[in-house]
């Protein structure tokens, strides 16, 4: 295994293991990465949406 595909291996699992601490209901962080539009968040997913995130980041990690 190369240097470069571990890294992203490392970084995609990274992505995904907070995608679904954010998905459990956690809210440490998630003010910093939506952005907001007139004090309100832009947007507001949901679990599922944010696990299916978290699976596809992390199905990327283990595919590098």
């Amino acid at each position: 295994m190369s240097i470069v595909a571990f890294i992203m291996l490392v970084l995609f699992v990274c992505l995904g293991v907070l995608h679904f601490y954010w998905a459990l209901g956690r809210k440490s962080g998630l003010d910093k990465v939506i952005p907001e539009l007139d004090g309100k968040p832009a947007m507001e997913p949901g679990a599922i949406v944010t696990v299916i995130v978290a699976i596809a980041l992390t199905g990327f990690g283990i595919i590098a």
